[in-house]
């Protein structure tokens, strides 16, 4: 459920990572590219993360700024507005290459807003 609370918009985040990892557990691209369902689950997902990071603000550049906040805040354009033109490869390496980096961030942010 959305909150105002940036601990929980980290908490979302971290559930929807989760969520794309098991979703595409075992599965290669050109799986991935073929399986409609699992496609749109895992742009529901970024959309998720991106609207997050959206209501994390600039909080989330000061509590960890190693991570590309305005490209995840960005994603959800992309996946809204351009529908059409989305790259499923892209889709794929930011799953691949990124994902575990965000979820690192998301973890040290909570340890760092929890007493």
């Amino acid at each position: 459920m959305p909150s105002s609370r940036p601990e929980q918009r980290y908490r979302d985040i971290l559930a929807e990572i989760a969520f794309i990892f098991d979703a595409t557990r075992g599965m290669s691209f050109e799986v991935f590219k073929q399986d409609g369902f699992t496609r749109r689950a895992v742009e529901r997902s970024y959309a998720i993360i991106s609207e997050a990071a959206v209501k994390l603000g600039s909080d989330a550049e000061h509590l960890v700024p190693e991570i590309p906040w305005a490209d995840i805040r960005g994603l959800r354009n992309l996946i809204r507005h351009d529908y059409g033109e989305i790259d499923y490869q892209t889709l794929w390496e930011i799953l691949d290459s990124d994902l575990e980096e965000l979820r690192r961030g998301c973890r040290k942010a909570l340890a760092l807003l929890s007493p």
